[in-house]
């Protein structure tokens, strides 16, 4: 017998709640919106999107010709439509103007729209952590936080630049290196010191 599968409308319904600041920031007035699921056509425009965003991220000075013409057509695929919208104006559907009528400021309802668009993509996990991140996936939480660890982590796993670690104890940086047997031309080190 055939396994049947059911409930997704319990999962996720109602969609993505936003909370953001409404009229004048100084009021600290807040309200919540709701993003409605993404249609079909709305899911597949994301998905274009970001393979287009992929493709043009990925240039760089030295991309051939045929790869710029390739990363030019895969933007020219995603489809416009009649209607022109802006990303926030897609993503966010009945809760763009929802927010506009509120007094949400154009920033924050381009920030909610983007986050609508990692939602659309990725699910809420990845939405909230693009929302806590400061909109830079992957880096969660403030600056000052970051700084810290990656202080503690570089002193905790700091190399010499030949590939030994020192130890906690030891990040003075003087160690004593050993001597490599495979020489480059003319007696030189290959590769690059740090």
């Amino acid at each position: 017998m055939a396994t049947r599968l059911g409930g997704l409308g319990d999962k996720y319904v109602p969609g993505l709640t936003l909370t953001m600041p409404i009229g004048e920031l100084a009021d600290g007035k807040e309200q919540d919106f709701v993003i409605p699921l993404a249609s079909a056509e709305l899911g597949a425009w994301c998905h274009l999107a970001a393979q287009a965003a992929g493709a043009v991220r990925g240039l760089s000075e030295s991309s051939s010709d045929a790869e710029i013409r390739a990363a030019v057509e895969r933007v020219e695929r995603i489809p416009v439509g009649d209607d022109e919208l802006t990303m926030p104006q897609r993503t966010l559907g009945t809760a763009y103007q929802e927010m506009a009528t509120a007094g949400v400021l154009d920033p924050f309802i381009t920030y909610a729209g983007a986050t609508a668009f990692a939602w659309i993509l990725a699910g809420e996990e990845k939405a909230a952590e693009f929302w806590n991140s400061g909109g830079e996936l992957g880096k969660a939480g403030n600056r000052a936080e970051r700084r810290a660890q990656e202080r503690a982590d570089t002193r905790s796993t700091r190399t010499d630049g030949v590939g030994s670690t020192l130890s906690p104890d030891n990040t003075s940086g003087t160690t004593t290196r050993k001597k490599s047997r495979r020489r480059g031309k003319g007696g030189a080190s290959r590769g690059t010191r740090s």
